[in-house]
């Protein structure tokens, strides 16, 4: 399993918040993964390109975290940042192969929660 997150930051946050609650996790960085140990892999969302896992969380997909736009003025340019974002939201949803959860605070979610076919995915509160 595998949760994304799109922080190197919030990977940090949850990898402990794991680990001190019994669920072995690491840190992991791009290819050089070692799938033999039983731990969750832990990772950004830049890090999981070209990876899959059976099971995928991507977590925290509040309106702070995904996009992450800084403050870009130009308008073209804020536009083609968050088209890049979105594009690299969906290639996370894709690194599952069986299963995937979207986690995100329903006070300030990610306006990326709205553009998902929700014909395709159950809600749970």
């Amino acid at each position: 399993m595998a949760v994304l997150v799109r922080t190197n930051d919030t990977a940090q946050f949850i990898n402990k918040n794991l680990n001190d609650n019994d669920i072995p996790s690491e840190i992991a960085k791009g290819k050089n993964l070692n799938y033999d140990n039983q731990k969750v892999k832990v990772m950004t969302l830049h890090s999981a390109k070209g990876l899959e896992f059976p099971i995928v969380a991507i977590a925290r997909v509040d309106s702070d975290q995904i996009p992450v736009l800084f403050n870009i003025a130009d308008p073209e340019e804020r536009n083609a940042k968050l088209n890049e974002e979105r594009n690299l939201f969906s290639v996370g949803m894709s690194r599952a192969m069986r299963r995937l959860a979207v986690t995100f605070n329903k006070e300030y979610p990610s306006k990326f929660i709205d553009e998902i076919n929700t014909s395709l995915w159950e809600v749970v509160d």
